[in-house]
């Protein structure tokens, strides 16, 4: 049951730094 917490908050971490990659090439 952790699994899926864990998916989720490594998708969210991965999303973030790639919103972060984003900006800063702005």
């Amino acid at each position: 049951m952790v699994l899926p917490i864990v998916m989720c908050e490594f998708l969210f971490c991965d999303m973030a730094r790639m919103l972060s990659e984003c900006i800063i090439s702005m």
